[in-house]
């Protein structure tokens, strides 16, 4: 007959027991130990006119030990890329709504992609403003910068898409990424005039 171990204590996961006359591993969230990271949510921006503009809360997310990508599948190519990396002329795929997004797949703009990085700012320090304003200002600078990097009507012609800061996030990002995609297809080649 087979014998199993004896159920491990509370706070520890079954199966991960700690040797006998070793420490119990510690446990996030437990007293000593940091908590669990909190997910931010996702705030859409409201359709306007021609144009779509989708936002996302980007949330930078450090884990010990592990690289965890949220939301966004990872292909070969250039690799990915933590969204507060991500510049003007990078061109990323796997672009979807999500709780959060700490990275991106990146390619080569000459492949098939979903969308191009046209602009990327950082929002005034201070307190956080609100989601409200965040997007508000996320809007109005990306709608206002693809014309200057795309060509004039560029506005018009594609989708816009931006990564924000939650207000988690706040005290150590306040960078907002703008990228310009088609909702029809995916593009071939960059939009850069």
């Amino acid at each position: 007959m087979t014998e199993f171990p004896p159920p491990a204590p509370q706070g520890q996961q079954p199966g991960y027991a700690p040797a006998p006359g070793q420490q119990p591993y510690p446990q996030p969230g437990q007293p000593g130990q940091p908590p669990y990271p909190a997910a931010p949510t996702i705030t859409a921006a409201p359709e306007e006119s021609a144009k779509k503009k989708r936002g996302l809360v980007r949330n930078v997310i450090v884990v010990v030990g592990a690289l965890v990508v949220v939301g966004i599948g990872v292909i070969a190519n250039l690799g990915t890329k933590e969204v507060t990396e991500l510049k003007a002329g990078d061109c990323v795929t796997k672009l979807e709504e999500s709780d959060s997004v700490s990275k991106l797949p990146v390619v080569d703009c000459a492949k098939p992609h979903q969308g191009e990085v046209y602009f990327a700012f950082q929002l005034p320090s201070g307190d956080y403003p609100g989601d409200q304003k965040v997007q508000k200002d996320a809007e109005d600078r990306c709608s206002k910068e693809i014309n200057t990097y795309a060509g004039a009507g560029a506005d018009e012609k594609f989708d816009i898409f931006y990564l924000r800061p939650s207000s988690d996030d706040w005290s150590r990002d306040r960078g907002v990424t703008c990228i310009a995609t088609d909702a029809n297809k995916s593009v071939t080649g960059s939009i850069k005039k």
